[in-house]
């Protein structure tokens, strides 16, 4: 179900980005790979000038017992440069991770919870390729982490 809902999404951002003119805010859609807490381990980003919404799926696996689990997160982020402009970006980002709190004590009991991360970081554009490098803090109810992320995008158009 998760999967479906995020196709469609995506369905819907890519028909309304071919509706624009290139008279309207730059634009770009991307895909992307690394390792990042905000936005996944493969995921894409549509950015609209300033603004980026991106998406992702985090696989991962419990501390001690190696039960494998799926994450799947959204953020938004704003960056110092627009869409389609090449050279070093740096961005304050706001994320939700579905099961990014992970807990699992010695007695087999385990929970994951959804958890709120908020990032700063530096993306670097140059022809049509990008790279990310940010560090950032997630909360929710029963605690808090230290995430980071190192990620590397293809755009796959734009205008």
């Amino acid at each position: 179900m998760k999967k479906l809902l995020l196709v469609a999404i995506m369905s819907i951002v890519m028909i309304s980005i071919s509706t624009t003119t290139k008279a309207q805010t730059p634009m770009s859609f991307s895909v992307h790979g690394g390792y990042s807490w905000l936005t996944g381990v493969l995921g894409a980003e549509a950015q609209f000038g300033n603004i980026g919404l991106a998406g992702g799926w985090f696989p991962t696996k419990m501390p001690m017992s190696g039960t494998k689990i799926s994450s799947y997160s959204g953020a938004i982020s704003y960056y110092t440069l627009k869409a389609g402009e090449e050279g070093t970006s740096f961005y304050v980002t706001g994320a939700m991770a579905s099961q990014g709190y992970r807990y699992e004590d010695s007695w087999g009991g385990e929970s994951t919870m959804p958890i709120t991360i908020v990032g700063i970081g530096t993306k670097y554009d140059t022809g049509g390729v990008w790279s990310k490098l940010g560090v950032g803090y997630g909360w929710c109810d029963e605690g808090s982490a230290w995430t980071f992320e190192i990620s590397l995008g293809f755009v796959l158009f734009g205008n």
